[in-house]
């Protein structure tokens, strides 16, 4: 089903001017797959969130997880029914945390700190399917040392203003890209 959408899809694009080459289609294919996939693992996290009362801590994980995995990777599934799997426990778990975290606010405060500094120095973990060039991997790392310092301070403020749940969602979601970034590095090797 999902290939007669994209097919469609590259039929539509094709109808209203853009030229694919038959090199092309297969980037444009894999390029829609990705797309659809994001989407419906999407839906699959925040709907059952938002049922649970959990839509904003769930999008702001999702939001800041989705970041610092683009710039500097982490644990990707062969398939994307185990990418949905995963998605959809790690956010389970994430809101579960994140009720308990937001009880003990030092302790989300000292994770952060303690996590954001793990990850600063990690180096990024590149997919051996997708490997990316050294260049690429530096601005990497710049890129989510300064996500880090950002986030850290934006902690900072938020614990001044007690805002215990903030706190907690960037602690969970630290610690979560933590252990998304080990696997990486193991599943990796």
């Amino acid at each position: 089903m999902l290939n007669n959408i994209i097919e469609r899809n590259i039929v539509f694009l094709q109808n209203h001017g853009v030229k694919i080459n038959q090199d092309d289609k297969a980037i444009y294919q894999y390029g829609l797959q990705i797309l659809y996939y994001y989407i419906i693992d999407l839906v699959v996290v925040l709907v059952p969130a938002y049922f649970f009362g959990r839509l904003y801590e769930t999008i702001l994980m999702t939001l800041i997880f989705a970041l610092f995995q683009v710039f500097n990777g982490g644990y990707h599934a062969k398939t994307a029914l185990k990418c949905l799997l995963t998605m959809a426990i790690g956010a389970a778990a994430g809101n579960i945390l994140i009720t308990l975290a937001a009880e003990k606010f030092v302790f989300g405060v000292a994770f952060t700190i303690i996590a954001g500094a793990t990850i600063f120095i990690v180096p990024p973990v590149t997919n051996k399917r997708h490997p990316v060039s050294k260049k690429i991997a530096k601005r990497s790392k710049i890129i989510i040392r300064a996500g880090i310092l950002f986030l850290l301070a934006a902690v900072m403020i938020l614990s001044y203003f007690h805002k215990s749940v903030e706190v907690a969602v960037a602690s969970v979601t630290l610690g979560l890209y933590l252990i998304s970034l080990t696997a990486g590095k193991i599943t990796n090797k």
